[in-house]
């Protein structure tokens, strides 16, 4: 593998950690956010399940096609 590869592999390993950790970041502040803000309920359950939901959707979607 030629250097410029490694450089792009890299480039693209750091661009795809930075989504990630900025995906985290931003569910974990909604889902406090949530929590600090509505009373415990059914309804609450199902925001806080649908946003894992979104996570892992957006995270799959990351790896299949990339981050722009």
């Amino acid at each position: 593998m030629s250097k410029l590869e490694e450089e792009a592999e890299r480039f693209m390993a750091s661009k795809y950690k930075a989504f990630q950790e900025g995906l985290e970041s931003g569910t974990d502040e909604l889902r406090e956010f949530l929590k600090d803000n509505l009373w415990h309920s059914h309804e609450l359950e199902q925001v806080l399940d649908k946003l894992v939901e979104a996570e892992l959707w957006a995270k799959l979607t990351a790896k299949k096609y990339g981050i722009k």
